[in-house]
């Protein structure tokens, strides 16, 4: 799902999975997920495993105020 405006997209208009918003910045996004499993250390990407899936948050950049600018969802096997 991506953000508006994110390489040319409009605004996924569903409900992103476990309450999160495009809105939310990284500390948000951190106090709703819990601490990552992983963090990029090149881009301003970070993964969690929750109840069965695997959540990738990307943001526009990595200052602390960046917003989500996509969000993946895959089952985890």
């Amino acid at each position: 799902a991506m953000a508006e405006g994110v390489q040319g997209h409009s605004e996924f208009k569903g409900d992103l999975p476990f309450s999160l918003k495009f809105d939310f910045n990284r500390d948000k996004v951190k106090k709703t997920l819990g601490v990552a499993n992983w963090s990029s250390p090149m881009f301003p990407i970070d993964r969690w495993n929750k109840e069965g899936y695997q959540i990738v948050v990307e943001f526009r950049d990595d200052s602390p105020a960046a917003i989500i600018s996509s969000v993946v969802v895959q089952l985890l096997h």
